[in-house]
């Protein structure tokens, strides 16, 4: 890794009233920020260069659904009209007049052999349709000189905390190799 990197996770939502994504990057050891469940606060977060400069940003959100670590490789120029934790709604394009798709580009072949593990960590090309999706969509296509990768966090009661803490202190290893 060269320069500085960020790491993110998200705020109480919905029923996720502790967010994991939040309690790994508190604990990752890196410089850490976590952003509301908004709109606005992504679009503050992912238009605006970023305080202090840093050139790699490693985006978490959970997936109450999954069970294990999912890389996301893609983010998708897509988001349904589900109202974030302010109450507001978009639809459609999260990027109008621009790509179907945006690839990450902090996952490198070297960063997926360090990491991937059956039952543990795998590649996912579904980052969903909500928030999560929305800031990498907006990441990458806004600050396209940044290594930008998403990772989504299954909930703590699916896969612990130190399992999860392990392995991502295992991620910031092979990202500063």
């Amino acid at each position: 890794m060269h320069g500085r990197l960020l790491v993110t996770g998200f705020g109480p939502f919905g029923s996720v009233t502790d967010n994991p994504s939040a309690r790994l990057a508190e604990g990752c050891g890196e410089l850490y920020r976590i952003l509301p469940v908004e709109f606005e606060a992504c679009d503050r977060f992912a238009l605006q260069p970023v305080s202090p400069p840093i050139d790699t940003v490693l985006l978490m959100g959970v997936a109450v659904s999954r069970r294990i670590l999912t890389l996301e490789m893609v983010a998708w120029n897509r988001i349904r009209p589900t109202p974030d934790a302010a109450g507001n709604v978009r639809r459609g394009l999260v990027w109008p007049e621009s790509d179907p798709w945006r690839a990450g580009n902090l996952w490198t072949p070297e960063v997926l052999s360090a990491v991937l593990r059956p039952g543990l960590a795998v590649m996912g090309y579904c980052p969903g349709t909500y928030l999560c999706n929305y800031l990498y969509y907006r990441m990458r296509a806004a600050q396209p000189r940044l290594r930008v990768g998403f990772l989504h966090v299954p909930p703590f009661e699916h896969l612990a905390r130190t399992e999860q803490a392990a392995w991502l202190q295992d991620l910031m290893q092979a990202l500063r190799s």
